[in-house]
């Protein structure tokens, strides 16, 4: 699979990709709502698991809070935001089916356990901004980053974040490239 597949309100998914998706084992996750368990892409979870392994040693406990969405499963999400806080509200801030990364098993949305409490996403902001520096090591970036709302689409989300691939997020990080549609940009004309 493609660890670079640009998904976005501009390049939509039409069908599911086929990848490897695993399941995430319950004592690395949190509880979710709508299925019996998270699932991720199989090199994504790994990844993961040495990303929450370093999180720990500056007692940072991280959890998957969601991972792949199935296209009904996204339509849920996007549904039930649209009828509770309106339409114009779900699309700032919910993808519509195809839209969202999370199809392709790649997106991983964070929590944060503090004092055996999950933390709510503005009490988790903070922390995991302490963790935004290190991903890069175990093959993810921060994909919604604070101000390039109107290159990807939607606000900073500092829980959600993307994989793709070691080699990859390190070019990010050290040419300091914020988003990946930046990334996908200047590679396609400079071959980085």
């Amino acid at each position: 699979m493609n660890k670079l597949i640009l998904v976005n309100k501009n390049n939509p998914l039409e069908r599911k990709i086929n990848e490897e998706i695993v399941k995430v084992p319950a004592e690395i996750s949190t509880i979710p709502l709508t299925k019996p368990f998270y699932e991720l892409e199989k090199e994504t979870l790994e990844a993961f698991i040495k990303l929450r392994q370093d999180a720990l040693k500056t007692n940072t406990i991280l959890l998957v809070d969601d991972g792949y969405r199935t296209f009904e499963n996204q339509r849920e999400i996007y549904e039930t935001i649209a009828s509770s806080k309106g339409k114009e509200y779900a699309d700032k801030i919910v993808a519509k089916v195809g839209e969202s990364e999370h199809h392709t098993g790649l997106a991983i949305d964070l929590a944060v356990v503090k004092d055996g409490k999950i933390l709510d996403d503005d009490e988790s902001g903070e922390i995991l901004e302490h963790i935004h520096p290190i991903l890069y090591k175990y093959g993810f970036i921060l994909r919604y980053p604070k101000e390039k709302e109107k290159i990807t689409g939607y606000p900073y989300e500092p829980w959600h974040i993307r994989y793709i691939g070691k080699e990859e997020a390190t070019i990010m990080h050290n040419k300091n490239i914020k988003t990946l549609e930046e990334y996908i940009d200047i590679k396609k004309h400079k071959n980085l």
